[in-house]
This record gives structure tokens, sequence and C-alpha cells, in this order.
């Protein structure tokens, strides 16, 4: 347990320590957005944030493998030992490739299509040869083991739709951050549960990287985290999320891979609703606008930190809802999905955002 202290605290400062030289870096080189469309910021920010987020989880991966290499130093290595370190070269290389395609995007914008090809490439990689899989929909519909082969493609698609959710939660300040803190946490909580330490660790150090990140990304944010940092965080959370569909999330052995999607409600519920919006007006799914639930909300006139406090908050709410019907696969799926409903309906509602900023106006 102590290790996993020490890889955060290493996460959380490598990341708060580079954080002000990004900044300067990104401003003397003019590496910055500029507000309007669909940005919700006023001006122009560094978006490069990514860097500090990876360079600190990129150093906290190299004192667990130093420490790894210096435990079995002088001891046989078995299976356990050889997944772990073949899981933990995926993981790295992985995130390392993700960051130079989403750090090129940052710069230069790269195509959709190379974009997509890259993360494809990856999603197969970590369900063929990792072997990171959803093996089981665990009842869900009456269906539990699923062949090895469409376990494979679903797995791959699943990796490739959280990945692409997440980053497309990075368009006002402190939401992705947040989100990204609150997801990574259930999943720490869910693997010290399991006693899976590894996995913990990887999460606890992405939200200990993403809370440095944090104090300069919120309202009104200094910096944001780019395609560098949005694509390796989502990265980290597809790995971890298809891990915990395979393990219980009770004391109890119960299995709900439902419940680790209502982790992933806000990201996926509006990547959902963006892509459906997108493809019923003829256009394409993957063309920037500013049809997020999110961007609804700043327009209804809830500042930037009260619509991430609404995303955040209502993550919170369906994760709690479904952990009390976990031992209902089939009907939690089905409370999610009417929950989701409401949620995209509710920023479109005059009444709702009138009620909402009533009740927020409580906390001010």
């Amino acid at each position: 347990m102590y290790l996993i202290i020490i890889i955060s605290i290493i996460s959380f400062l490598g990341t708060l320590i580079v954080m002000p030289t990004i900044i300067k870096l990104a401003i003397k080189k003019r590496l910055l957005t500029e507000g309007g469309g669909r940005n919700s910021h006023n001006g122009f920010t560094p978006n490069i944030g990514g860097i500090a987020i990876t360079f600190g989880l990129l150093l906290s991966n190299l004192f667990v493998l130093a420490y790894y290499l210096e435990q079995n130093r002088l001891i046989i290595i078995d299976a356990d030992s050889v997944y772990l370190l073949r899981s933990y070269l995926i993981i790295t290389v992985s995130c390392v490739l993700l960051f130079i395609v989403g750090l090129a995007d940052d710069l230069t914008s790269l195509s959709s299509k190379f974009r997509f090809l890259v993360q494809l490439i990856i999603a197969f990689v970590l369900s063929y040869f990792g072997d990171v899989r959803i093996e089981s929909l665990n009842g869900l519909f009456g269906i539990y083991e699923l062949p090895y082969f469409v376990s494979l493609v679903f797995s791959m698609i699943v990796s490739i739709f959280i990945i692409n959710s997440f980053n497309l939660t990075d368009g006002l300040d402190s939401l992705a951050t947040t989100l990204g803190v609150f997801i990574l946490s259930v999943f720490t909580v869910l693997f010290i549960m399991n006693n899976n330490f590894y996995h913990a660790a990887l999460a606890l150090s992405g939200v200990c990287s993403l809370l440095a990140f944090w104090f300069y990304n919120r309202p009104p944010a200094k910096i944001f985290m780019g395609d560098c940092g949005s694509l390796v965080i989502g990265f980290i959370i597809a790995y971890c999320a298809i891990k915990l569909c395979n393990i219980p999330i009770d004391n109890s052995g119960t299995m709900n891979p439902v419940f680790i999607l209502c982790v992933l409600a806000y990201p996926s519920v509006d990547t959902l609703r963006v892509f459906i919006v997108r493809i019923s007006a003829g256009k394409s799914p993957f063309v920037a606008d500013r049809n997020h639930i999110h961007h609804l909300l700043i327009d209804k006139d809830f500042s930037h930190g009260w619509a991430a406090f609404f995303a955040v908050m209502y993550s919170i709410i369906l994760t709690f809802i479904c952990f009390l019907i976990r031992d209902y696969v089939t009907i939690s799926f089905f409370v999610m999905v009417s929950l989701a409903i409401l949620f995209i309906v509710l920023p479109m509602a005059s009444f709702a955002r009138t009620y909402t900023k009533k009740i927020l106006s409580f906390f001010k």
C-alpha cells in the first residue's frame, strides 16, 4: 500500500512542478487555443497541459518499473510477473503514442482518420496481445460469456469509444479534469477492494496528476490539457474500465459491467447524443461543434464551474443509484438509460434551468 502512496506523490509533484514551465513555454511559442466556437472561454489559452500530466504519469511509471526490477532481481519470474510486465509495457507505450498523436493534433490538427487508425491499432494491441477484454456481460439481456472473437471486437470498440468520449469533454474549464478525478477515484477504490494494487496505483496516479493539473485548469482556466492529455487519460480510463468489467464491485462478488458504464455516464451519454445529432443533420460525427451538453449549459447562462459541477453530480448520483441495484444487471441498464435520457432533456428545458439555478443559488 505504501508503494501506491509514493507513486501518487510522484505523479502529483511531477505534474505540479512542471506545469508553470509548460504555461510559460506555451505563451512564448504561441501554442494557444482561441476562445469562441466550440471553445467556451475568452481570449487565448495554452492547450498543451497534457505534457505536464503525461510527465507526472511517466515519472511514476518509471518508479514502478525500477521498483519491479529491484524486487525481481533475485527472484524467478513467474507467469503473473510476466503478465504485469507485459501490461506495464503496453500501457506505457500506448500512452506515449497517444501523447505524440495528441500533441501533433494540438499543434497541427491531424486528420480524424489518422487519429482513428492509431487508436484502432492501440485498441487491438490492448485487447489481443494484452488480453484486456470484456469477457462476459454477466446476465445483461441474458448474455453471459462472450465468444472470444466477439469479446475481442467488442472490447476494441469500447476502448476507442471511451478514449474519444473523454477527449470530447475537454471543452470547458475543469470539466474533463474533475470528471477524470471522479472516474479514476472510483476505479481506485474498486481495485484496492480486490487487492489489485498494480492497477490501483495506475488509477490513483492518474487522479493525483489530474489534481495537480486542476489548480491551473479551474475557472478561469490558465491552461487546457489538450488532446495530448485527454487521449492519455482517456486510454487509462478505458484500460481500467475494461479490467473492472471482469472484477467484483463489492465484497459479495457481484459482477456488473453496467455499473462501470454508470461511472462513465457523462462522457458516454454526451458523446452518443452528439454523434446522433451530427449524423441526423447529415454531418460527420467527428466534426467539432457546440452541441455538447456542457455547451448547452453554458448557453443557458451557467458558469463553467457550475456546469462542471452539474455534470459530475449527475455522474455521482447515477453511480450511487446503479450501485444500489447492482444485483440486477438488466434493470440497472434500463435505469441508466432512463436517467441518461432525462439528463439529455434537462439542459434544453427552460424550466429545468430556472429551478436548477435556484437550487444552486443556495450554495453560493
